[in-house]
């Protein structure tokens, strides 16, 4: 009874509901879904990222997501410091029992236009080619359920068609040093275009996501370091803000990384039901060299918690900034 409850619940949310876009917790650590305007916002010459997220373990239906990305900063000695960023995103999310599957390919270009000796402000845009489809075959619907339960043979009669679509999102960003002291502000707009994404006969139209974002990053001695973080997001009534921050331990070639954010998720509007302290996100990041390894865990502590049994998602997130010229740059934004 309880997989069917399940099953049921997959197939009402897949037909009424907009879909809501896919969500790091290390946001940071995955630049080009959190922002445009990152495309090739480098410490290096380029760098390639891929991030996973495996949410809702203890539920029949976990919810899925892998990203890949390759970015890189061109013609900075023409530029006189200034550079042209670059880059390609690739990703796909599995939801609920039906395999509610969306996978997308994005171009990513940005501008990082060097202002003074050590500030960047920065414009960008991702245009997407999106597939969003369902396995209908675990999903069951009311008309197929009688008085002992599933009717053995029946069929919903519901029509679906896979769904494809251009997407377009925009991003703003800027970014400075001073001494021992690294600031930086974003702002990202989403799904431009509004694009029709329903796999049914009826027209959802996704809503645009608004992003804000900013941190900074302070040294604290020779050795540590501290970088407060903050992300706000808004889709359709639907909000989140996630706010924390990571404690770092540096040596020449390595550093270590703790952080503990706090997410809050909520929603705007007169229907709106009042928002919810919805988890605590712990983090253990390693740095080697060029490498850069994360893995985080969602501690929820919402009323989902009876559903999931107090399992939250975790996260693990790898990248490598390689140097194809001899000095690195100062970072100009938290890795986590």
């Amino acid at each position: 009874m309880k997989r069917l409850l399940t099953i049921l619940l997959a197939a009402l949310a897949f037909i009424s509901v907009k879909a809501q876009d896919i969500h790091f917790s290390q946001f940071n650590a995955s630049p080009l879904t959190l922002n445009p305007a990152l495309t090739g916002k480098l410490e290096c010459t380029y760098r390639a990222a891929i991030n996973y997220r495996n949410q809702w373990n203890a539920v029949p239906a976990p919810y899925v997501t892998y990203s890949a990305a390759f970015d890189a900063a061109l013609f900075r000695e023409k530029f006189n410091g200034s550079s042209l960023g670059v880059g390609v995103l690739g990703f796909n999310d599995r939801s609920g029992d039906g395999n509610l599957t969306n996978t997308t390919l994005g171009l990513s270009l940005a501008y990082h236009q060097r202002v003074g000796e050590s500030s960047f402000l920065s414009a960008g845009f991702q245009g997407a080619f999106v597939n969003s489809s369902v396995d209908m075959v675990n999903l069951v619907f009311p008309n197929q359920i009688g008085p002992n339960g599933v009717i053995a043979g029946s069929v919903s009669g519901e029509a679906y068609e896979p769904v494809q679509y251009a997407d377009l999102n925009l991003g703003m960003h800027w970014s400075t040093v001073l001494d021992g002291f690294s600031f930086n502000l974003g702002g990202a707009y989403y799904h431009a275009l509004e694009p029709n994404t329903s796999l049914l006969q009826e027209e959802v139209f996704l809503p645009p996501r608004l992003v804000v974002h900013g941190g900074f990053t302070t040294e604290l001695g020779d050795y540590y370091s501290l970088s407060p973080s903050v992300l706000f997001m808004q889709q359709g009534p639907a909000q989140q803000i996630n706010a924390g921050a990571s404690f770092g331990y540096h040596t020449d070639e390595s550093a270590l990384y703790f952080g503990l954010w706090h997410r809050y998720a909520g929603a705007i509007g007169d229907d709106a039901t009042p928002g919810n302290s919805d988890a605590i996100i712990a983090l253990v990041g390693v740095e080697f060299s060029s490498l850069l390894l994360g893995f985080s865990y969602d501690i929820t502590i919402s009323d989902a918690a009876q559903a999931n049994q107090s399992r939250g998602g975790f996260e693990l997130s790898l990248s490598y900034n390689g140097c194809i010229e001899a000095k690195k740059r100062v970072n100009q934004c938290p890795k986590f």
